[in-house]
C-alpha cells in the first residue's frame, strides 16, 4: 500500500517534462574585409607590393575583426573581363563595385611607392556599400626587410583606429632571463677559480710557529 501511494505521489513530477535549455543567441556575422592586390609604384618592385598585401592580410586575421579574404582566393569568383576593367581602376567607386560582387562590405587598397629615396606604403579602407573612405594611413617603410611585419602590424591598427599593443618580447631578450645567465656565469667563474687554485701548504696553511732552543 505504501508502495502504491509512493508511486501516485510521484507520477505527477515525472510527467512535467524538463525545462529546455535556453538557447545561445547567434554569434553575428562578421563584416567582410577583401584585401586587395597591391600596386606598385614607379621604380618599385611588383614582388615588395605582393609581399606587403599577404603580410596585410595575415595581420588582418590576427587581429580578428573581420572574415579576411585575399584577392588571390576570389579570382576565380570574376569574370576575366569584369575581372581586368574593375581592377584597372583606383576611384572609391570603382572598388565598391568590386566589394558588392564579392560580398564584401570593407575593402584594404595598398599602394607602395618611392618619395624622396624613401619607400612608402599609403593604406586605404573603403566602405564598399556607401563608397566611403573610412580611413587612409601612409608611412615610410624601413629598409630592413625584417622589419616589415611589425611596420604592417602597426599599420593594420592605426588603419582600424584600433591602439597597438605592445609587441611582446622574445625570451631571451627579457631582463629575467639575463638575470639567471649572469648568475650562472658568475657562478661558474668562481667555481673555476677555486678549482684551479693550487693548494697552500700545511704549515702555512695552519700559521706553524717555529720556536729557537
Amino acid at each position: 500500500m505504501a508502495a502504491t501511494l509512493l508511486a501516485v505521489m510521484l507520477l505527477p513530477v515525472a510527467a512535467v517534462p524538463a525545462a529546455a535549455p535556453a538557447a545561445t543567441p547567434p554569434t553575428p556575422a562578421q563584416p567582410r574585409l577583401l584585401v586587395l592586390d597591391f600596386t606598385a609604384g614607379l621604380g618599385m618592385s611588383p614582388d615588395l607590393a605582393k609581399l606587403l598585401a599577404n603580410m596585410a592580410v595575415t595581420r588582418m586575421k590576427e587581429i580578428g575583426q573581420h572574415e579576411v579574404v585575399a584577392m588571390a582566393d576570389v579570382q576565380a569568383v570574376l569574370q576575366v573581363e569584369q575581372n581586368r576593367q574593375l581592377l584597372g581602376c583606383g576611384e572609391e567607386q570603382c572598388f565598391a563595385k568590386l566589394g558588392d560582387a564579392l560580398g564584401a562590405q570593407v575593402l584594404l587598397v595598398g599602394n607602395v611607392t618611392r618619395l624622396g629615396g624613401r619607400a612608402v606604403l599609403t593604406l586605404k579602407l573603403i566602405e564598399s556599400e556607401q563608397a566611403r573612405l573610412r580611413n587612409q594611413l601612409t608611412e615610410e617603410l624601413p629598409n630592413d626587410e625584417s622589419e616589415l611585419g611589425e611596420a604592417m602590424r602597426v599599420m593594420s591598427y592605426k588603419l582600424l583606429s584600433l591602439p597597438v599593443p605592445e609587441l611582446e618580447k622574445p625570451w631571451y631578450k627579457k631582463p629575467w632571463v639575463w638575470g639567471i645567465v649572469g648568475g650562472v656565469v658568475v657562478a661558474g667563474a668562481v667555481t673555476g677559480y677555486l678549482v684551479s687554485r693550487p693548494p697552500e701548504a700545511p704549515d702555512a696553511a695552519l700559521g706553524t710557529v717555529v720556536l729557537d732552543d
